[in-house]
């Protein structure tokens, strides 16, 4: 989907801790329902998942040093909740990195 990249090392863990504090109410707020999350760490990676209805992450993110590549899930490209999910996961990443740390966005590999 896309890349950030950064003028400083990012840290996955710090992300999710984030992730975990932000995303389901940011989330719940853009679709009106209680969904239940489940955001995923492992290493250098977090998976985004939404168990019911899905049996596949929405959203994997990677940390490469200075780089967040984020993925969307290829089943889900058009479904309503991925689409919400992006608006505010994208605001949220932007909030974490800082938008005077973003040197460049470029498409992911």
């Amino acid at each position: 989907m896309k890349t950030y990249q950064t003028n400083k090392t990012q840290s996955a863990t710090l992300l999710a801790a984030k992730l975990r504090a932000e995303l389901p109410l940011a989330f719940d707020g853009k679709i009106n329902t209680l969904a239940q999350l489940n955001i995923l760490e492992k290493e250098n990676n977090i998976e985004i998942w939404l168990p019911a209805p899905y049996q596949d992450y929405l959203y994997k993110i990677e940390i490469d040093g200075v780089n967040v590549n984020i993925s969307k899930s290829e089943h889900y490209t058009d479904d309503v909740n991925s689409l919400a999910m992006e608006d505010v996961l994208m605001d949220i990443i932007i909030d974490f990195i800082g938008k005077e740390n973003i040197e460049a966005i470029a498409p992911s590999a």
